[in-house]
């Protein structure tokens, strides 16, 4: 029997391919997101142009992140599932969820995770301002608490569901097809490259490593939208919060880089102890409750061979009624491989944009 191409096995109880959308259904979100991205980009840079101010406008700023997030992030998403016809709470991971016990030692993940990829990323700007790179500040003007904990949940909520389900969710399961390995590294590097400045690369490339991680062993995206969520939250906190309490002449110390240095590779130590530990803890709590709960310690997608599985269902009959095999990017996997390289070459030309006029 045949649904939708594909040939239902009696065994298991539904298509594995319904899990995971091809690379293709990545490659056209990319796309689309660049497409809309780029003209939400012209937009607000006309409007920059007309009137600076805005710049450090908080309402302008808000605006911002509300297109970026729920125009540009989260329609790619809808318009691929929809053309793939995978099931869609399956694929983005959003039947399962997590207990108290797994949000706590979560919590304790995102501080060591904080640490941690702040670190690198302190080091990693420091050599490239060793280069002549000059870092810049998108900080907008807050003047009031009410407006810092509406566009702390703003920038917390919006990308831990808009980001969450477009690289945890789509671009994870298309890369699954391959291997975890796979489907986490290069997840990661697309999610880092899609920030397109060298200030927050590294920084993103690094936490989507836990993020897939910890969605992964879950088999949920709750938890990577729970990390999201606390980081992002915090970040804005910690940005704002001393402005408003009248702190600047602390905030405005002069460190050497000398003292930058040492602190961040305190960061990176204290931060990689804590995330060692608490993801230990986590991993091994979740594989019990799991065990428990579902009567296996790990999902099946983390088994060896699990591709191979999923390769034996990859089988589909053309409009010509000849029965044919998919690779694991597809049915044109020529395109998907294409889309994908684009997405990477445009952001890379970002990145070098970034420093070129940042040097000049």
């Amino acid at each position: 029997m045949t649904n939708n191409g594909f040939i239902v096995r009696e065994n298991p109880e539904y298509n594995r391919n319904r899990r995971f959308p091809s690379l293709t259904m990545s490659g056209i979100a990319l796309m689309i997101f660049l497409f809309l991205f780029f003209g939400a980009s012209v937009v607000l840079s006309v409007m920059v142009v007309y009137k600076p101010e805005l710049m450090q406008s908080y309402g302008f700023n808000m605006i911002n992140i509300i297109v970026s997030q729920l125009l540009c992030m989260l329609p790619p998403v809808l318009i691929a599932m929809q053309i793939s016809r995978c099931d869609f709470l399956s694929s983005l991971r959003l039947r399962k969820g997590v207990n108290a016990v797994q949000v706590i030692i979560l919590l304790a993940v995102a501080g060591g995770a904080f640490f941690f990829t702040n670190g690198i990323n302190n080091i990693f700007v420091m050599l490239l301002e060793s280069l002549g790179y000059v870092t810049s500040s998108d900080s907008f003007t807050i003047t009031t608490y009410g407006q810092l904990i509406f566009s702390a949940l703003l920038y917390g909520i919006l990308p831990a569901f808009c980001e969450e389900f477009f690289f945890r969710g789509l671009v994870l399961r298309s890369f699954e097809r391959f291997s975890p390995a796979a489907a986490v590294m290069m997840s990661s590097l697309l999610f880092g490259l899609m920030h397109g400045n060298l200030q927050q690369v590294l920084f993103a490339a690094v936490f989507g490593v836990i993020l897939a991680v910890v969605v992964l062993v879950t088999d949920s995206i709750v938890p990577a939208m729970i990390l999201h969520f606390t980081n992002n939250f915090a970040a804005m906190i910690l940005s704002y919060l001393p402005g408003l309490m009248n702190m600047q002449e602390e905030t405005e110390q002069v460190y050497t880089e000398a003292d930058i240095f040492i602190s961040s590779g305190v960061w990176v130590v204290l931060g990689a102890f804590i995330l060692l530990v608490s993801l230990t803890g986590y991993i091994f709590y979740t594989r019990r409750r799991n065990r428990i709960k579902y009567g296996y310690s790990k999902p099946e997608e983390l088994t060896y061979g699990f591709a191979g599985v999923l390769d034996s269902q990859r089988y589909y009959t053309d409009s010509c009624g000849f029965t044919r095999f998919e690779n694991r990017a597809g049915k044109h996997p020529v395109l998907a491989y294409l889309m994908l390289g684009g997405f990477i070459a445009a952001e890379c030309v970002m990145l070098m944009l970034d420093f070129i006029t940042s040097y000049a």
